[in-house]
């Protein structure tokens, strides 16, 4: 009788042990977040050298003068739109002011004269074919009128000259552009070759930029690069349209200009932007990482990687270049580890993780 209460005791307790590991397993596995994987796998390298560079316009003018004068006007302000031929400064040289009208009066007075003879001579050649007049005379007045043709045709000339001159006061836009910078004030003394204006123009950016000797021989003229400019992040290709064959005056380095495809309208001169030069050749390897997998915390980014127990292991890597929706992982991960591609809940260190691809 004994031995059958402790057996009758023993019994409920081993029940409800067995109970509570059951309730244990089910909710360990209840917790289990769901992810999706995938498998690190070397790939050719895409991006190759990587360059900085700032955005200008395709067109760029410093407008100057080839006359000393005062800035009598200044009629545009930084940034204002002008089209070809606008007048956008004015500047005063009483000196070709005077010369100018000193030409207009020569020009009349060379003028009248020319029509006096031109009179002359229609009349003397009517008396000359009616035997009313030698032709020692006859010669006499085509020789003036000769003359005062010649007279008339050279101060037209100095006209066009003083005139020629005069345009040089008259700063005017060579190209429909904007306005991007002034260096001087109404009143100052405008020098020749001084920049006064400078315009920009044109319906695209270039970049000029810099690449080492070991990647010079790697690219020619027509090859396609992926730009990305900052801080906007905005992407878009870009051609190199000149190259630079000697870094004799450069340091070593060879000028590499970039002209910008696509639609640029929101992008501005003087943005910086960063240059990835596509592979030459698919003898490196590497690993990319779709950057929706990518965990940031601060200035630190990683990766979940799939541990044997089943169970996320945050690592931390070294990124290189993105390329399109991937990035270059230059250490901390291996190829053939398995990491999180996309999680359906929060993931934390050594939660359990449940693989659905």
């Amino acid at each position: 009788m004994k031995t059958i209460k402790i057996f009758l005791t023993l019994f409920p307790l081993a029940t409800l042990l067995s109970c509570g590991e059951k309730q244990e397993t089910v909710n360990s596995a209840s917790q289990a977040v769901v992810v999706s994987t995938a498998v690190a796998k070397s790939s050719p390298l895409l991006t190759d050298a990587v360059a900085g560079g700032y955005l200008a316009a395709s067109k760029t003018s410093n407008l100057s003068t080839r006359m000393m004068g005062t800035v009598q006007q200044i009629s545009v302000s930084l940034g204002d739109k002008v089209s070809k031929g606008t007048v956008l400064m004015t500047l005063f040289n009483r000196d070709i002011d005077a010369a100018t009208l000193a030409a207009q009066s020569g020009v009349n007075a060379a003028k009248a004269a020319f029509k006096l003879a031109q009179n002359d001579l229609a009349a003397y050649k009517v008396l000359f074919e009616k035997n009313s007049v030698s032709s020692r005379e006859y010669q006499g007045v085509k020789t003036a009128f000769v003359a005062a043709e010649t007279a008339y045709n050279q101060a037209k000339a100095h006209l066009e000259m003083a005139k020629a001159q005069q345009a040089f006061t008259q700063i005017r836009a060579p190209y429909d552009g904007v306005v991007t910078n002034r260096f001087i004030n109404q009143g100052d003394m405008a020098q020749p070759g001084m920049p006064l204006l400078e315009i920009e123009g044109g319906n695209g950016f270039d970049i000029w930029t810099s690449i080492g000797s070991e990647y010079i021989g790697d690219y020619k003229i027509g090859d396609t690069v992926t730009v990305k400019v900052h801080p906007s992040e905005w992407t878009l290709k870009g051609s190199i349209t000149e190259l630079g064959l000697s870094s004799k005056n450069t340091a070593g380095q060879y000028r590499v200009n970039i002209t910008l495809n696509g639609d640029t309208t929101p992008l501005l001169s003087g943005m910086y932007a960063s240059i990835y030069f596509n592979a030459s050749n698919n003898e490196k390897e590497t690993i990319y990482v779709p950057l929706e997998a990518i965990v940031t915390k601060g200035q630190l980014k990683g990766v979940y990687v799939l541990s044997a127990q089943n169970t996320a292991m945050l690592r931390w890597l070294r990124l290189g270049q993105e390329h399109n929706e991937s990035v270059e992982v230059l250490s901390g991960l291996v190829t053939g580890e398995t990491y999180v591609l996309h999680a359906q809940s929060k993931m934390y260190n050594g939660v359990a993780l449940d693989v659905q691809n």
